[in-house]
């Protein structure tokens, strides 16, 4: 950062931290490499979106982040962590553990504002937040960034935090001096793929999405019939407590492990704490039950918005039978 500007990377870097953050790196503005825009072209070319066809919109912006905000030089690349105090017993229907406070789409720009406020007031700098908000290679920027390490199961693991992370970008004017980009991957343990109720996770953090509950149980159109291989991973005795999202192969993770061995968890932003005690307790029977207008009165104001009331509202009936093996 230049030397004439009121905030220096250091200072800039602590605002973040104070906003609730657990890592802040900085990173050059420019295209992404060759090698990381046609391993992505392959990966959407080989069918692994799914139906998730957005990621295939926008590849020049996704490729050159320049062209989200004029005279765009560097990305401050960040983590916010969500790893919950209290979770849901293991007995009821699971819930992934993002979705269990406010939408993390709104409540992370809410802490980064008066960051870029003070930005824009101590140096005159432009700035643009992206939370899931453009299509921005979050994982690529993070590593670029230096703030974590690339986990097996496609996840961006933090050192002394873990993966259990919301990434975050803040494109700014202003030119900062980069970090040091990570090189490194987890250990290689394996227990993420292993424990992988539809053996979803591949050779070099690919993800198969019609094996992988998150995929099935929140972006998954209902339109299209599944495949054998998703109503496998349905028909697993993880698939069958399923709700909305999976934690597993980030659970089993050792760089996680202190996450859960410690009586308290680390802090997160109170807006991400669970909304509503019906959160940690939703059962079986209550979720059945629920109508589709109930299903959006209960997701108002979280992530579990992504996942329409009538396919949340599937999921709970297929929960509910004592045999829950048919999927179509």
């Amino acid at each position: 950062m230049a030397a004439d500007l009121a905030l220096t990377k250091e200072e800039l870097r602590r605002l973040i931290l104070d906003a609730g953050a657990v890592a802040v790196g900085f990173a050059q503005a420019a295209p992404v490499s060759a090698e990381f825009d046609n391993a992505f072209s392959r990966w959407l070319a080989e069918g692994n979106a799914a139906t998730m066809h957005w990621l295939g919109n926008h590849r020049q912006l996704r490729s050159d982040p320049r062209l989200l905000l004029e005279g765009a030089r560097t990305i401050i690349s960040i983590a916010f962590p969500y790893f919950q105090p209290q979770r849901r017993r293991a007995s009821l229907p699971q819930i992934s553990m993002y979705a269990y406070g406010r939408d993390y789409h709104k409540v992370i720009p809410k802490l980064l504002r008066p960051v870029c406020r003070q930005i824009a007031a101590l140096t005159g700098g432009s700035t643009r937040i992206c939370v899931d908000s453009a299509p921005v290679a979050e994982r690529y920027w993070a590593m670029r960034a230096g703030i974590g390490r690339r986990g097996q199961n496609g996840s961006v693991i933090i050192d002394g935090y873990g993966s259990f992370v919301f990434l975050a970008e803040i494109l700014t004017s202003l030119e900062i001096e980069p970090d040091a980009p990570s090189t490194r991957h987890c250990s290689g343990c394996g227990r993420c793929r292993a424990a992988c109720p539809g053996h979803a996770i591949g050779d070099y953090s690919l993800i198969r999405p019609q094996r992988c509950l998150s995929y099935l149980t929140i972006e998954h159109d209902a339109a299209i019939p599944l495949e054998q291989e998703s109503m496998d991973a349905l028909a697993s005795p993880a698939g069958r407590n399923t709700l909305y999202g999976c934690d597993i192969c980030q659970s089993v993770c050792p760089h996680n492990a202190h996450l859960f061995s410690r009586e308290t968890a680390p802090d997160i932003p109170p807006d991400l704490l669970p909304r509503q005690p019906l959160m940690l307790t939703l059962g079986r029977d209550k979720a059945a039950g629920l109508s589709d207008e109930e299903w959006t009165a209960f997701t108002a104001g979280s992530a579990m918005r992504r996942a329409p009331a009538a396919m949340l509202h599937a999921s709970a009936l297929r929960l509910s039978k004592k045999d829950n093996t048919s999927y179509k």
